[in-house]
């Protein structure tokens, strides 16, 4: 079962960094189950969630520990519900997942691969946010208030417009008031450029939601917003922060000493 409120972790072997990915990342759809319509279900082999947002990357299954001869069975009973609900929804499936074949299963149920991202995790005490230095006239601050988080939204959804209003609407709801969670938003010269989010979960410091618009790109700033984040899971005293990386983030997060522990997979399934 996921324990969202598990101690802090501080086995870094390669095992625990491998675990500590997949312990993070499934445990996403309790944050979002805050939404007013979610509905989670976590059962002794599945943990997944209906948001109620009517994006395919809010729904979908986030932990997998299917017993060997019921992935079919299984795998129908939940393409059932987002059914029935009008639903396209993800499967995620980590190093963790059971059963290992679960990939063939999906594809052959009329999922379709959405992406696989290396699965990176960073040992904080190593870290020194001091040896990042922003480019001149960059300032990162953590969302305080309503307008700063419409700011973050605005920045991060920027490459699909069609979606910010609801998105506004979502993360309004959401709110930024909760310890398990921290959205920092880069400013340069006062516009908003860049964000990150911090997902203090399972243990572990996970960072999510890295973008910068790209007329602000090449100049550290993305960069520096990880940074501030991950110096604030450190003063916390987390010890592992970890995050899956896009093509264009990557070589940034290694620079910062994140290391591949995993690939973590996507399917999709269209409603």
């Amino acid at each position: 079962m996921t324990n969202l409120n598990a101690p802090i972790v501080i086995d870094i072997s390669q095992e625990s960094m491998i675990r500590s990915i997949d312990n993070s990342l499934s445990c996403y759809p309790y944050y979002l189950a805050r939404l007013p319509h979610a509905e989670i279900h976590e059962d002794d082999d599945l943990l997944w969630i209906d948001s109620g947002v009517p994006i395919y990357f809010f729904n979908g299954v986030f932990r997998s520990t299917i017993a060997a001869g019921h992935a079919r069975q299984r795998i129908d009973a939940i393409i059932q519900s987002f059914r029935a609900a009008k639903q396209s929804f993800i499967w995620q499936i980590g190093p963790t997942s059971q059963p290992s074949d679960l990939p063939q299963h999906l594809l052959a149920a009329g999922f379709q691969h959405d992406e696989s991202e290396p699965g990176m995790a960073l040992d904080l005490y190593h870290f020194q946010a001091e040896d990042v230095q922003p480019s001149a006239g960059i300032v990162v601050r953590q969302v305080v208030s309503e307008d700063m988080l419409k700011d973050w939204v605005n920045v991060w959804a920027f490459g699909a417009s069609d979606h910010i209003p609801l998105l506004q609407q979502m993360y309004a709801q959401l709110g930024y008031q909760d310890s398990s969670y921290r959205y920092y938003v880069s400013y340069l010269e006062g516009q908003p450029v860049a964000t990150v989010m911090l997902f203090l979960a399972a243990g572990v410091a996970a960072v999510h939601h890295v973008v910068t618009l790209p007329e602000a790109r090449n100049r550290g700033i993305g960069t520096a917003v990880t940074a501030h984040a991950l110096a604030e899971a450190k003063r916390e005293g987390y010890r592992i922060a970890i995050l899956t990386a896009s093509e264009d983030g990557f070589n940034i997060y290694r620079k910062l000493g994140f290391q591949v522990y995993s690939t973590i997979h996507k399917y999709v399934y269209h409603v």
